[in-house]
Protein backbone atom coordinates (compact mmCIF):
# COMPACT_ATOMS: atom_id res chain seq x y z
CA UNK A 1 0.00 0.00 0.00
CA UNK A 2 2.93 2.36 0.71
CA UNK A 3 4.12 2.03 -2.90
CA UNK A 4 0.65 2.90 -4.20
CA UNK A 5 0.44 5.96 -1.95
CA UNK A 6 3.86 7.24 -3.04
CA UNK A 7 2.99 6.73 -6.73
CA UNK A 8 -0.29 8.62 -6.52
CA UNK A 9 1.26 11.36 -4.37
CA UNK A 10 3.92 11.98 -7.01
CA UNK A 11 1.26 11.95 -9.71
CA UNK A 12 -0.56 14.77 -7.91
CA UNK A 13 2.68 16.73 -7.57
CA UNK A 14 3.44 16.36 -11.29
CA UNK A 15 -0.04 17.31 -12.46
CA UNK A 16 -1.11 20.16 -10.23
CA UNK A 17 1.54 22.77 -11.21
CA UNK A 18 0.07 22.92 -14.74
CA UNK A 19 -3.39 23.08 -13.22
CA UNK A 20 -2.80 26.63 -12.00
CA UNK A 21 -2.00 27.80 -15.53
CA UNK A 22 -5.01 26.45 -17.38
CA UNK A 23 -8.72 26.39 -16.83
CA UNK A 24 -9.60 23.83 -14.16
CA UNK A 25 -11.46 20.61 -14.70
CA UNK A 26 -13.75 18.17 -12.82
CA UNK A 27 -16.64 15.97 -13.87
CA UNK A 28 -18.49 14.61 -10.85
CA UNK A 29 -19.16 17.05 -7.98
CA UNK A 30 -18.12 15.89 -4.54
CA UNK A 31 -19.16 13.82 -2.70
CA UNK A 32 -20.78 11.77 -5.50
CA UNK A 33 -17.46 10.13 -6.38
CA UNK A 34 -17.34 8.50 -2.91
CA UNK A 35 -21.05 7.68 -3.04
CA UNK A 36 -20.56 5.49 -6.15
CA UNK A 37 -21.03 7.72 -9.20
CA UNK A 38 -19.11 7.20 -12.45
CA UNK A 39 -15.99 9.29 -11.85
CA UNK A 40 -13.86 9.06 -15.00
CA UNK A 41 -12.54 12.26 -16.60
CA UNK A 42 -14.60 13.60 -19.50
CA UNK A 43 -13.29 12.07 -22.71
CA UNK A 44 -15.08 14.67 -24.84
CA UNK A 45 -15.55 18.42 -24.76
CA UNK A 46 -18.74 19.33 -22.87
CA UNK A 47 -20.61 22.09 -21.04
CA UNK A 48 -23.19 20.48 -18.78
CA UNK A 49 -25.81 22.05 -16.55
CA UNK A 50 -28.18 20.17 -14.29
CA UNK A 51 -28.77 18.89 -10.80
CA UNK A 52 -27.01 16.35 -8.58
CA UNK A 53 -28.78 14.84 -5.57
CA UNK A 54 -26.84 12.89 -2.93
CA UNK A 55 -28.17 11.45 0.31
CA UNK A 56 -26.41 10.35 3.49
CA UNK A 57 -28.38 8.68 6.30
CA UNK A 58 -26.74 8.55 9.72
CA UNK A 59 -27.95 4.96 10.22
CA UNK A 60 -27.06 1.92 8.16
CA UNK A 61 -29.36 -0.89 7.10
CA UNK A 62 -29.03 -2.55 10.52
CA UNK A 63 -30.17 0.63 12.27
CA UNK A 64 -26.78 1.38 13.83
CA UNK A 65 -25.01 4.71 13.52
CA UNK A 66 -22.84 4.71 10.41
CA UNK A 67 -20.24 7.29 11.49
CA UNK A 68 -19.30 8.15 15.04
CA UNK A 69 -19.31 11.95 14.59
CA UNK A 70 -22.19 12.43 12.12
CA UNK A 71 -25.44 12.49 14.08
CA UNK A 72 -27.79 13.71 11.38
CA UNK A 73 -29.07 12.73 7.95
CA UNK A 74 -28.85 15.07 4.99
CA UNK A 75 -29.73 15.40 1.34
CA UNK A 76 -27.48 17.48 -0.91
CA UNK A 77 -29.46 19.16 -3.68
CA UNK A 78 -26.83 20.80 -5.86
CA UNK A 79 -27.39 22.81 -9.01
CA UNK A 80 -24.31 22.00 -11.08
CA UNK A 81 -22.32 23.36 -14.00
CA UNK A 82 -19.39 21.46 -15.49
CA UNK A 83 -17.12 22.60 -18.34
CA UNK A 84 -14.61 20.24 -19.93
CA UNK A 85 -12.26 21.50 -22.62
CA UNK A 86 -9.79 19.52 -24.73
CA UNK A 87 -7.23 22.10 -25.81
CA UNK A 88 -6.07 22.27 -29.43
CA UNK A 89 -3.14 24.41 -28.29
CA UNK A 90 -2.00 21.61 -25.95
CA UNK A 91 -2.87 18.33 -27.74
CA UNK A 92 -3.63 15.50 -25.37
CA UNK A 93 -4.49 17.77 -22.43
CA UNK A 94 -7.96 18.49 -21.06
CA UNK A 95 -9.23 20.57 -18.17
CA UNK A 96 -12.53 20.96 -16.34
CA UNK A 97 -14.27 23.07 -13.75
CA UNK A 98 -17.35 21.80 -11.92
CA UNK A 99 -19.43 23.95 -9.57
CA UNK A 100 -22.23 22.75 -7.32
CA UNK A 101 -24.35 24.73 -4.86
CA UNK A 102 -27.79 24.31 -3.35
CA UNK A 103 -29.96 23.82 -0.27
CA UNK A 104 -29.32 20.89 2.05
CA UNK A 105 -32.51 19.27 3.33
CA UNK A 106 -34.26 15.95 3.79
CA UNK A 107 -36.36 16.23 0.63
CA UNK A 108 -36.67 15.13 -2.09
CA UNK A 109 -34.03 12.47 -1.41
CA UNK A 110 -35.64 11.00 1.72
CA UNK A 111 -38.90 10.30 -0.10
CA UNK A 112 -37.13 8.91 -3.18
CA UNK A 113 -34.85 6.63 -1.15
CA UNK A 114 -37.44 5.20 1.25
CA UNK A 115 -40.57 5.27 -0.91
CA UNK A 116 -39.24 4.57 -4.40
CA UNK A 117 -35.70 3.14 -4.52
CA UNK A 118 -35.77 0.75 -1.56
CA UNK A 119 -39.17 -0.82 -2.37
CA UNK A 120 -37.97 -1.53 -5.92
CA UNK A 121 -34.74 -3.12 -4.62
CA UNK A 122 -36.58 -5.08 -1.92
CA UNK A 123 -34.84 -3.25 0.93
CA UNK A 124 -36.46 -1.91 4.08
CA UNK A 125 -36.74 1.87 4.60
CA UNK A 126 -33.77 3.49 6.31
CA UNK A 127 -34.29 4.94 9.77
CA UNK A 128 -34.08 8.74 9.84
CA UNK A 129 -33.35 10.68 13.00
CA UNK A 130 -32.04 14.21 13.25
CA UNK A 131 -31.93 16.08 9.92
CA UNK A 132 -29.69 18.80 8.56
CA UNK A 133 -32.11 21.41 7.19
CA UNK A 134 -32.17 24.95 5.79
CA UNK A 135 -28.43 25.10 5.04
CA UNK A 136 -26.67 25.91 1.77
CA UNK A 137 -23.76 23.67 0.82
CA UNK A 138 -21.47 23.83 -2.18
CA UNK A 139 -18.37 22.37 -3.79
CA UNK A 140 -15.87 23.39 -6.45
CA UNK A 141 -14.04 20.58 -8.25
CA UNK A 142 -11.11 21.05 -10.61
CA UNK A 143 -8.67 18.75 -12.38
CA UNK A 144 -6.18 18.32 -15.21
CA UNK A 145 -5.92 15.20 -17.40
CA UNK A 146 -3.36 13.92 -19.89
CA UNK A 147 -4.75 11.64 -22.62
CA UNK A 148 -2.57 9.10 -24.46
CA UNK A 149 -3.36 7.03 -27.54
CA UNK A 150 -3.40 3.26 -27.46
CA UNK A 151 -2.69 0.79 -30.30
CA UNK A 152 -5.88 1.75 -32.16
CA UNK A 153 -4.67 5.38 -32.15
CA UNK A 154 -7.59 6.61 -30.03
CA UNK A 155 -6.97 8.72 -26.87
CA UNK A 156 -8.20 6.23 -24.25
CA UNK A 157 -5.43 6.06 -21.63
CA UNK A 158 -5.56 8.88 -19.07
CA UNK A 159 -3.72 10.11 -16.00
CA UNK A 160 -4.14 13.27 -13.99
CA UNK A 161 -5.20 14.85 -10.74
CA UNK A 162 -7.29 17.57 -9.17
CA UNK A 163 -8.89 19.08 -6.10
CA UNK A 164 -12.30 19.43 -4.44
CA UNK A 165 -13.00 22.26 -2.00
CA UNK A 166 -16.18 23.46 -0.32
CA UNK A 167 -18.42 23.07 2.69
CA UNK A 168 -18.66 19.26 2.50
CA UNK A 169 -14.99 18.23 2.72
CA UNK A 170 -11.64 18.98 1.05
CA UNK A 171 -9.80 16.59 -1.25
CA UNK A 172 -6.76 16.29 -3.51
CA UNK A 173 -6.75 13.31 -5.83
CA UNK A 174 -4.86 11.52 -8.60
CA UNK A 175 -6.23 8.97 -11.05
CA UNK A 176 -5.07 6.72 -13.86
CA UNK A 177 -6.99 4.39 -16.16
CA UNK A 178 -8.55 3.75 -19.55
CA UNK A 179 -11.81 5.18 -20.88
CA UNK A 180 -14.06 3.56 -23.50
CA UNK A 181 -11.42 1.10 -24.64
CA UNK A 182 -12.28 -1.66 -27.09
CA UNK A 183 -10.65 -5.00 -27.81
CA UNK A 184 -8.74 -3.50 -30.73
CA UNK A 185 -7.21 -0.98 -28.34
CA UNK A 186 -4.86 -3.78 -27.30
CA UNK A 187 -5.19 -6.26 -30.21
CA UNK A 188 -5.21 -4.16 -33.44
CA UNK A 189 -5.71 -7.15 -35.76
CA UNK A 190 -9.28 -7.49 -34.47
CA UNK A 191 -10.35 -4.58 -36.68
CA UNK A 192 -9.69 -6.81 -39.71
CA UNK A 193 -11.99 -9.59 -38.42
CA UNK A 194 -15.77 -9.82 -37.86
CA UNK A 195 -15.10 -8.99 -34.19
CA UNK A 196 -14.78 -5.35 -35.20
CA UNK A 197 -18.60 -5.18 -35.08
CA UNK A 198 -18.34 -5.83 -31.34
CA UNK A 199 -15.71 -3.12 -30.89
CA UNK A 200 -17.97 -0.66 -32.72
CA UNK A 201 -20.63 -0.98 -29.99
CA UNK A 202 -19.00 -2.30 -26.81
CA UNK A 203 -16.43 -0.45 -24.71
CA UNK A 204 -14.73 -0.98 -21.35
CA UNK A 205 -13.36 1.45 -18.76
CA UNK A 206 -11.32 1.14 -15.58
CA UNK A 207 -9.68 3.50 -13.12
CA UNK A 208 -7.62 3.65 -9.93
CA UNK A 209 -7.89 6.80 -7.83
CA UNK A 210 -6.04 7.94 -4.70
CA UNK A 211 -7.30 10.82 -2.55
CA UNK A 212 -5.99 12.87 0.35
CA UNK A 213 -8.92 14.10 2.46
CA UNK A 214 -9.57 16.82 5.02
CA UNK A 215 -12.71 17.57 7.01
CA UNK A 216 -15.21 20.22 5.98
CA UNK A 217 -18.09 22.05 7.62
CA UNK A 218 -20.49 19.17 6.87
CA UNK A 219 -18.40 15.99 7.04
CA UNK A 220 -16.03 15.83 10.03
CA UNK A 221 -13.30 13.36 10.91
CA UNK A 222 -12.86 11.92 7.44
CA UNK A 223 -10.10 9.43 6.79
CA UNK A 224 -6.78 11.00 5.78
CA UNK A 225 -6.69 9.05 2.51
CA UNK A 226 -8.86 6.88 0.28
CA UNK A 227 -8.31 4.31 -2.50
CA UNK A 228 -10.99 3.87 -5.16
CA UNK A 229 -11.21 1.35 -8.00
CA UNK A 230 -13.89 1.52 -10.68
CA UNK A 231 -14.71 -0.62 -13.73
CA UNK A 232 -17.54 -0.23 -16.24
CA UNK A 233 -18.94 -1.53 -19.50
CA UNK A 234 -20.79 0.71 -21.96
CA UNK A 235 -22.87 0.19 -25.08
CA UNK A 236 -23.33 2.68 -27.90
CA UNK A 237 -22.71 3.40 -31.62
CA UNK A 238 -19.02 4.26 -31.26
CA UNK A 239 -17.73 3.08 -34.64
CA UNK A 240 -14.19 4.21 -35.36
CA UNK A 241 -14.78 7.89 -34.68
CA UNK A 242 -13.22 9.96 -31.90
CA UNK A 243 -16.54 11.78 -31.50
CA UNK A 244 -18.99 10.99 -28.67
CA UNK A 245 -21.77 8.49 -29.48
CA UNK A 246 -25.32 9.76 -30.04
CA UNK A 247 -26.58 7.46 -27.30
CA UNK A 248 -24.91 5.37 -24.62
CA UNK A 249 -25.78 3.04 -21.75
CA UNK A 250 -23.18 2.36 -19.06
CA UNK A 251 -23.01 0.19 -15.94
CA UNK A 252 -20.22 0.58 -13.37
CA UNK A 253 -18.97 -1.11 -10.21
CA UNK A 254 -16.94 0.81 -7.63
CA UNK A 255 -14.94 -0.29 -4.58
CA UNK A 256 -13.94 2.50 -2.21
CA UNK A 257 -11.79 2.12 0.89
CA UNK A 258 -14.11 4.72 2.35
CA UNK A 259 -13.90 8.25 3.67
CA UNK A 260 -15.63 7.34 6.96
CA UNK A 261 -14.64 5.26 9.98
CA UNK A 262 -16.83 3.34 12.40
CA UNK A 263 -16.97 3.75 16.19
CA UNK A 264 -13.80 1.67 16.59
CA UNK A 265 -11.85 3.74 14.05
CA UNK A 266 -11.96 1.08 11.33
CA UNK A 267 -12.46 2.12 7.71
CA UNK A 268 -16.01 1.76 6.32
CA UNK A 269 -15.21 0.14 2.99
CA UNK A 270 -17.95 0.39 0.36
CA UNK A 271 -19.06 -1.39 -2.82
CA UNK A 272 -21.38 0.50 -5.21
CA UNK A 273 -23.13 0.13 -8.53
CA UNK A 274 -24.01 2.91 -10.94
CA UNK A 275 -26.05 3.05 -14.14
CA UNK A 276 -26.14 5.87 -16.69
CA UNK A 277 -28.02 6.59 -19.90
CA UNK A 278 -27.18 9.31 -22.43
CA UNK A 279 -29.23 10.39 -25.44
CA UNK A 280 -28.03 13.36 -27.50
CA UNK A 281 -27.49 16.20 -25.01
CA UNK A 282 -29.35 14.60 -22.09
CA UNK A 283 -27.83 12.33 -19.45
CA UNK A 284 -29.21 10.53 -16.39
CA UNK A 285 -27.21 8.54 -13.84
CA UNK A 286 -28.00 6.92 -10.51
CA UNK A 287 -25.82 5.16 -7.93
CA UNK A 288 -26.43 3.07 -4.82
CA UNK A 289 -24.72 0.86 -2.25
CA UNK A 290 -27.33 -1.91 -2.41
CA UNK A 291 -24.69 -4.42 -3.56
CA UNK A 292 -22.92 -3.97 -0.24
CA UNK A 293 -24.43 -6.47 2.20
CA UNK A 294 -22.99 -4.69 5.23
CA UNK A 295 -25.23 -1.62 5.29
CA UNK A 296 -27.65 -1.07 2.36
CA UNK A 297 -28.79 2.45 2.82
CA UNK A 298 -26.48 5.17 4.09
CA UNK A 299 -25.81 6.62 0.63
CA UNK A 300 -27.38 6.91 -2.79
CA UNK A 301 -27.82 9.61 -5.40
CA UNK A 302 -28.64 10.59 -8.96
CA UNK A 303 -27.94 13.34 -11.46
CA UNK A 304 -29.68 14.80 -14.51
CA UNK A 305 -27.74 17.04 -16.92
CA UNK A 306 -27.90 18.59 -20.39
CA UNK A 307 -24.83 19.31 -22.55
CA UNK A 308 -25.13 22.72 -24.22
CA UNK A 309 -22.31 21.89 -26.67
CA UNK A 310 -24.44 19.04 -28.06
CA UNK A 311 -27.43 21.32 -28.54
Amino acid sequence: MGVHRRFFSWLIVLCLPSFAIEAARAETPAPSVHWGSIAYPDQFRSLRFGGTFDRFTEFDGAGTRYHSTINESFGLNLATASWTEHWAKWPGWSTNLTLGIGPTGSQPTEYIQNNLVHPVLGDAPIRVGRKREDVTDGMVDASLTRWLRLLNDRPELFLGGGISVGTIYQEEFARIGVRRSSFDSFIPVIKDTPLHYVTDYLRFSGMARYSRLQSGALVHDVKPYSFLYQVSVSLGPYGTSDDPPHWEIEFALTWDSGIFTDATGQSRKEFFWSAAATYAAFRFETWNDSLHHKDKGPTYGFTVTIDLFKL
